[in-house]
């Protein structure tokens, strides 16, 4: 009984939206690519210098580095059968630790060489199957 009191509202009319008008939307975007493209013109220019500056100053070793690095290691190394340690030989090849390490432990993971912990002399290297003093942990 209620509902008959409750006035119904006539169904609105759907009405379809305004299409818009696109030279004036046309016109708005090429006021705001005027300002918009420089700035994207410069912020790639940048990029671009970043992303040289960074190779130009990446501490990665190309290749030719790589192999010469290996063949000294292996050269050192059969020289001294009782292995050597990583300041040993960082000072005797003359390349930075980080670079050394690098390339031992993708010998190690190629069985070339191995890698034991000694104490009071840090990381000895050997050859792989080379008889030698090797007492500590293997890495």
């Amino acid at each position: 009984m209620w509902l008959q009191a409750v006035p119904m509202r006539p169904p609105t009319p759907k009405v379809a939206p305004p299409e818009p008008d696109f030279t004036e939307l046309l016109e708005n975007l090429a006021i705001e690519w005027q300002w918009l493209l420089p700035w994207i013109g410069i912020a790639v220019v940048l990029m671009v210098a970043w992303g040289v500056v960074r190779a130009w100053r990446s501490d990665d070793l190309d290749a030719e580095k790589r192999t010469e690095l290996k063949r000294l290691l292996i050269d050192q190394l059969r020289q001294r059968p009782g292995g050597l340690s990583a300041e040993e030989l960082q000072g005797v090849l003359g390349v930075s630790k980080f670079h050394l390490g690098q390339v031992a432990e993708e010998m190690r993971k190629q069985k070339v060489i191995e890698i034991y912990d000694v104490a009071g002399r840090g990381h000895v290297y050997h050859l792989a199957g080379v008889a030698g003093a090797r007492t500590g942990t293997r890495k």
